[in-house]
C-alpha cells in the first residue's frame, strides 16, 4: 500500500480535501458536482468515484491493490442482531 506523504499528495487527494472543506460541494447534487469536478480538472477516477459511487478506478489511479474494501458505514454496530 502506498505511503501517504502530505507534501506529495496526488491531485485527487487534494481535490477531495477541497471538496471536504466546501459545504456547497459536499452537499451538491451529482450533476452539479460533476460540473464542478470538470471545471477543477478532476481525474476520471475521481469523477467516477464521486458521481457513480464506483471507487475502483480511483483506487487503481492511487495505486491501491484490487479488491481493497472501504467500509463507509458510520452507524453503530449492534452485534449479530
Amino acid at each position: 500500500m502506498p505511503i501517504f506523504i502530505p507534501n506529495a499528495a496526488p491531485p485527487a487527494i487534494v481535490l477531495l480535501e477541497t471538496i471536504g472543506q466546501s459545504a456547497s460541494l459536499r452537499h451538491a447534487s451529482k450533476s452539479d458536482l460533476a460540473q464542478a469536478l470538470e471545471k477543477l480538472g478532476a481525474s476520471e477516477g475521481l469523477k467516477l468515484a464521486l458521481t457513480s459511487e464506483d471507487s475502483a478506478p480511483l483506487q487503481q489511479e492511487l495505486g491501491y491493490p484490487e479488491g481493497i474494501h472501504v467500509n463507509h458505514n458510520t452507524g453503530v454496530w449492534d452485534g449479530d442482531a
